[in-house]
């Protein structure tokens, strides 16, 4: 028998719901991440050309991977503005490398730092779904068809209304394939919601 067995024979599917939604880990994670980007040196001013942009995301996405991303990696400049652009197709706010260049550069852009700011969120949301995917893998095994239903029931009957309604309105089995997506969403909600409660001393209900 599997650890992986074990833990689901121990623990039914509201224990793993709730140890998922409750964990600390992704929370960590995104605390390092931005603990490494408030010791980046950003830019004074916006950039005027091509050139100075590709210096600025260079560094920036140098900086990211070397301390904020896991596994920690250097990359030349040459990968990292390979990379960059890359990332600014993810980015929801821009469309891509030449909307980013056109809004760091010109007067009535946002600015360079505008874009990193952008970057920044691509990535930590792309480090955020890998840690919560690591997490969802240990503890639900894919096979257990069983247990996806009945953690997506717990999900619809105590969190419906943080999904879409299209998704609230169908069944739980329809959408059990999703469970950790969902699962996903519903923790992203309640983060949300406990640091916009925080500042004001309340405490978010579960």
């Amino acid at each position: 028998m599997t650890s992986l067995t074990k833990a689901e024979d121990s623990y039914g599917a509201q224990e793993i719901l709730d140890s998922l939604l409750e964990s600390t880990v992704v929370d960590q994670v995104v605390h390092h991440f931005d603990l490494c980007l408030a010791e980046y040196n950003y830019p004074e001013h916006d950039v005027k050309s091509t050139n100075e942009f590709n210096d600025e995301i260079t560094r920036f996405i140098q900086h990211i991977y070397r301390h904020a991303r896991t596994p920690h990696q250097n990359l030349s400049s040459r990968e990292a503005l390979a990379e960059a652009i890359h990332i600014l197709k993810q980015c929801s706010e821009i469309d891509d490398y030449s909307e980013a260049l056109i809004k760091a550069t010109t007067t009535a852009g946002a600015g360079v730092n505008y874009v990193l700011e952008c970057i920044a969120k691509a990535v930590r949301d792309s480090e955020i779904r890998k840690t919560f995917d690591l997490i969802f893998s240990k503890t639900v095994d894919p096979s257990n068809w069983k247990l996806q239903i009945e953690i997506t029931e717990i999900l619809f009957r105590d969190f419906g209304s943080f999904l879409r309604p299209e998704i609230a309105a169908g069944s739980p089995t329809q959408f059990a394939g999703e469970c950790r997506r969902l699962a996903e969403v519903v923790k992203n909600s309640l983060d949300t919601i406990r640091q916009l409660a925080g500042p004001f001393g309340l405490t978010a209900a579960e």
